[in-house]
């Protein structure tokens, strides 16, 4: 289905946002103003593949793609870019970060994941990583089973482009829940990845993230 959109509308924050935190991350609830709009557009586009190599789980046991929205960020009009510097603000507040920060992902970068299995145990879940200096997430889908998780754990070579799926049960962990339209910040050099309680809930539909990874570029 073709479904016009205007960048302006679509990526415009809700001035009454809410603001908490913990050891962790930075937890935003409510973060764009239109998200059912957000979330009608991203339910009717295409998805292409994403992490893969010969040999890969993906598009076999599961769905894991990245679409990107062609939106230049210095482009004022497109309305990305308050956003975009709300969250370095954000960043620099409470996380007492005042180095010059890059956004390294395009600024309108998505994660589509979805169960193609049914019956995947609890204790497989997307293979924990460190990644850039901070992450910016929203959780835009409307299923929520489950968030982000935290490790205590040794270095495990990534090796998410052959499966994406991996035994957390021996690691120490803790999750942010999920819930729609909620930003949560964090330190990407913690080990992390995304979390399912129930990993069935993903076979009907999609978890969907806004994707923002940030860099010092000091």
């Amino acid at each position: 289905m073709i479904l016009p959109f205007i960048h302006n509308d679509l990526f415009k924050i809700n001035p009454n946002h809410k603001i908490t935190h913990n050891e962790c991350a930075v937890i935003i609830d409510d973060w764009y103003l239109n998200y059912e709009e957000m979330y009608r557009i991203l339910n009717n586009m295409p998805v292409a593949r994403w992490k893969w190599t010969e040999g890969s789980r993906n598009f076999i046991d599961y769905y894991d793609c990245r679409p990107v929205f062609p939106v230049n960020i210095s482009d004022e009009r497109l309305g990305i870019q308050p956003g975009i510097n709300l969250i370095k603000s954000i960043i620099k507040k409470y996380f007492n970060d005042s180095r010059n920060l890059g956004l390294v992902t395009n600024p309108a970068e998505f994660n589509y994941y979805k169960n193609i299995k049914s019956g995947v145990s609890n204790l497989l879940q997307h293979f924990p990583h460190q990644d850039y200096d901070y992450n910016a997430i929203v959780y835009l889908d409307k299923v929520n089973s489950g968030g982000t998780a935290f490790y205590n754990m040794p270095f495990v070579k990534n090796c998410e482009n052959l499966n994406l799926l991996h035994d957390v049960s021996n690691y120490p962990k803790m999750v942010i829940e999920s819930a729609p339209n909620r930003l949560v910040i964090f330190d990407g050099n913690i080990r992390h990845g995304g979390y399912i309680d129930n990993h069935d809930r993903y076979v009907n539909n999609w978890r969907i993230n806004h994707v923002m990874l940030f860099e010092s570029y000091e």
